[in-house]
């Protein structure tokens, strides 16, 4: 097992690159790759995507065209290799990456064969499958396919054996797992990941030793969204966990033949009892989970290790000089704060963005006008000179200029650059071009995200609309009010119901929330995650500076795009 920094040995700190090939056959070394994708995740979160179609100047069979869509045809007019790989051999080449992949051996042998092919010497990373992970965390009765696996976690494929859609689909099912490594088997560090994953003797395997009482009463839990709890003889609550469905997650607990850790043994020997409580929701579930756990706080709970940062971006209005840095909390000190982000690295990028491409003040220690005489950052006119910025207000209007790119990531940056790229392209300076190629690339990855929910904890109002039941044509609406579930309701998508007071009370008379001394940050954070996940599988209705009635109009149109 090849070994991890120690400096990143979180499991949510590490970069995976997950990725899936598709291929003319099963040789990596007689055939080829005809599509490639990545995805590159930390924090539990999608921070980069690549794919792209690869001449492999070989025929594809037609069994493979007619399950993959990729036509002889479109092979012929695809990139060459030894263009796409260059972008594997990249991302590849960062510190502290895992590779990912289902059925990891597959791929990796593909992309490991293509880079030699093409010049490039294969980076030494480890390798993470989730296949073994599903094999060593899920019943066995369990299919442990892509498209079973998404369809377990509620995930959707738009097209199944296309290089993206697999790949993106197996980076959210390495998420779902990561959080069942921490929250089920209390593993914080990859090294632990990784022993779990490869070192399977060193695991413990159960046998069929629960009795039948135990098993009737884990049948008739239900199979829908909520909380279970564990306890010991003395009726204590040991272990509190959320599932979108109850009755397979605790089953998985007793699964017969299941690998355990040495920790989750320890539980497992202990429970003797198991309750539930039932939600509309899995976010209601996070949420009750989050909150049962501080009211109760059971043994196994605390002692699992937090891990998890989810930091904020404060911007310093207050002072006469406003300047930006990331923080973990949020004060009422008349800053203001955009967030949370679900990763550290995220929140590090957009400061580099603004620094790069904005002109606040660098320095921590300004005191004079002397002092910016001599500033690199001056001469190099990366700042605004803040003593001259007090008669022409140009400082106030850049502050401006950064709150209107963290409130809704405005696009007049990404087209500043796409016009500073054309002409480094029209004076032949190419590497230029090529930088800032990529950085527009992962600048419009974070706009389009950011533009669905948006960073700022005052504007970050807005109802969150997905289906709940396809049988039962039921829409959730969840109503959210900087940043924090104010009211969650489910509703007939057929029903005629009136949402206009509810929109009243909590968008209009702004009676919800008074301070940020009001806001729950661990509720803000749970918030946040969920939707990071499931945004694109739902609306999203922006009720900032809007009437009820366009508001109720929005809702009303956004329910027509609800297929059932």
């Amino acid at each position: 097992m090849i070994p991890i920094n120690n400096k990143i040995d979180s499991i949510w700190n590490q970069k995976y690159v997950v990725i899936d090939v598709e291929t003319t056959g099963h040789d990596p070394h007689k055939n080829r790759i005809t599509e490639i994708a990545y995805v590159l995740v930390e924090g539990g979160e999608i921070i980069k995507e690549y794919s792209s179609l690869v001449n492999p100047h070989q025929f594809i069979p037609h069994f493979i065209a007619k399950m993959t869509g990729i036509s002889n045809e479109m092979a012929f007019k695809a990139p060459e290799a030894s263009t796409v790989m260059k972008h594997i051999a990249d991302i590849l080449d960062n510190k502290n990456v895992i590779f990912v992949a289902h059925n990891v051996s597959f791929d990796f042998n593909f992309v490991q064969s293509s880079l030699a092919r093409e010049g490039y010497n294969f980076p030494s990373v480890p390798r993470l499958c989730t296949y073994k992970l599903a094999k060593n965390l899920l019943p066995a009765e369990q299919k442990k396919n892509v498209g079973a696996l998404a369809q377990y976690f509620d995930i959707r494929i738009k097209n199944r054996h296309r290089a993206f859609d697999d790949a993106k689909a197996t980076a959210l099912i390495l998420i779902e797992f990561l959080e069942m490594l921490e929250k089920k088997h209390d593993l914080s560090e990859i090294e632990e990941v990784l022993s779990f994953h490869d070192r399977r003797n060193n695991n413990h395997r159960l046998k069929n030793n629960v009795s039948k009482e135990f098993q009737d009463k884990i049948k008739s839990l239900p199979e829908g969204p909520g909380i279970y709890k564990f306890y010991d003889e003395g009726k204590n609550i040991i272990y509190i966990g959320k599932s979108k469905n109850i009755q397979s997650r605790v089953r998985s607990y007793f699964a017969v033949g299941s690998l355990k850790t040495r920790k989750e043994l320890e539980l497992y020997n202990c429970i003797k009892d198991v309750g539930y409580e039932d939600t509309n929701s899995e976010l209601s579930a996070l949420l009750l989970e989050n909150k049962l756990i501080k009211e109760y706080q059971p043994y196994f709970n605390k002692k699992q290790k937090k891990t998890s940062k989810y930091p904020f971006i404060k911007l310093t209005v207050s002072e006469m000089f406003p300047k930006i840095y990331i923080t973990e909390n949020i004060d009422n000190d008349g800053a203001d704060y955009f967030g949370p982000f679900r990763n550290v690295t995220l929140a590090e990028q957009l400061i580099k963005i603004i620094d790069d491409n904005f002109k606040l003040i660098k320095c921590t220690n300004y005191s004079s006008h002397k002092q910016c005489d001599n500033c690199i950052y001056n001469k190099l006119n990366q700042c605004i000179h803040p003593e001259l910025s007090k008669d022409n207000n140009d400082y106030v209007i850049e502050v401006e200029n950064v709150k209107d790119f963290l409130n809704g990531f405005s696009s007049s940056l990404i087209n500043d650059l796409e016009v500073k790229m054309l002409d480094y392209a029209e004076h032949t300076k190419y590497e230029e071009a090529a930088l800032l190629r990529d950085q527009i690339k992962d600048l419009k990855m974070l706009y389009e995200k950011c533009q669905s929910m948006p960073t700022s904890i005052d504007n970050n109002n807005f109802i969150f609309m997905e289906i709940d039941n396809y049988r039962e044509k039921t829409i959730n609406y969840y109503f959210i009010y900087k940043g924090t579930l104010k009211l969650e309701k489910t509703v007939g998508k057929l029903a005629n119901y009136d949402f206009s007071e509810i929109i009243n009370n909590i968008y209009i008379k702004n009676i919800s929330i008074n301070s940020y001394s009001d806001l729950n940050i661990e509720e803000m954070r749970i918030l946040n995650s969920w939707l990071n996940k499931n945004y694109d599988a739902g609306e999203i209705i922006h009720t900032h500076n809007k009437t009820v009635e366009q508001i109720v109009s929005e809702m009303n149109s956004a329910l027509k795009s609800f297929i059932f």
